[in-house]
């Protein structure tokens, strides 16, 4: 069976704005609590953008979906949203989160009729603008679908991450771990079919399979001559969690 799944992830710009080789030091937390320039003081900004646009994603398309409810959350309340927003009629969301002057170490749940709840956790706290973060969701049906193709078990976690270099590039030959651990860790091949490869490919896809949904997990990934930087995300049961693990 050939299936090509694309990484669902939300990559928080957390200096500069804008990620990717030019944007700055995206990904190193402490570079950023020190000052950086996102305030008219050199300091973080009372309130941050994040936005983008929620998709339907499915083997071989990408759907705009209206209606989904975007919340952002503080990893210290998860009941208590800090920022929501609904997606138009194209997809498009925008979401002002307060900051208080400090670092949001938080995440995003987007949720909506017929798709699955999606979390989507930022490699380090967020300190600037973020405007371009794509939800991308998949349905009851194909998440099914995909859980029983992958493996996974009913009442566990599945985390899809995105593993980059310090310029925001995929990075190929890694793998992931978490702690606790999940049952199997799957990448993608070069032709987008998981289980043939022990290390992600060119597109940086890992799959977390069965991650115990009981609290914390950290989320880690290794390769000789580089060095990532851990960070906790939780993966709730029966739901998608995305992240990125940059260096």
């Amino acid at each position: 069976m050939k299936t090509r799944i694309t990484v669902l992830v939300l990559v928080a710009a957390c200096s500069g704005g804008t990620p990717g080789p030019g944007g700055g030091d995206d990904t190193n937390p402490d570079a950023n609590h020190s000052g950086g320039h996102d305030g008219p003081t050199g300091g973080i900004p009372d309130t941050i953008t994040i936005s983008g646009t929620a998709v339907e994603q499915t083997q071989t398309a990408s759907t705009p979906l209206a209606g989904v409810a975007i919340s952002g959350y503080t990893v210290s309340d998860d009941n208590t949203a800090i920022a929501t927003a609904t997606t138009d009629a194209q997809g498009n969301y925008s979401l002002s989160v307060p900051t208080h002057g400090a670092p949001v170490d938080g995440y995003l749940k987007a949720t909506k009729s017929g798709e699955v709840d999606t979390y989507l956790y930022p490699p380090a706290p967020m300190t600037a603008d973020f405007p371009m973060a794509p939800v991308n969701m998949v349905s009851t049906s194909n998440y099914s679908t995909l859980r029983s193709f992958i493996g996974g078990t009913a009442g566990k976690g599945l985390v899809i991450a995105l593993v980059v270099d310090a310029g925001g590039q995929p990075v190929a030959g890694a793998t992931v771990s978490s702690s606790p651990a999940s049952a199997k860790y799957v990448y993608m091949d070069a032709n987008g079919n998981p289980f043939s490869t022990t290390a992600t490919a060119a597109d940086g896809i890992s799959f977390m399979i069965d991650t115990p949904p009981t609290g914390t997990v950290t989320v880690s990934a290794a390769k000789s001559g580089a060095t990532f930087k851990s960070h906790d995300i939780k993966a709730r049961a029966d739901k998608l969690t995305t992240t990125l693990i940059s260096e």
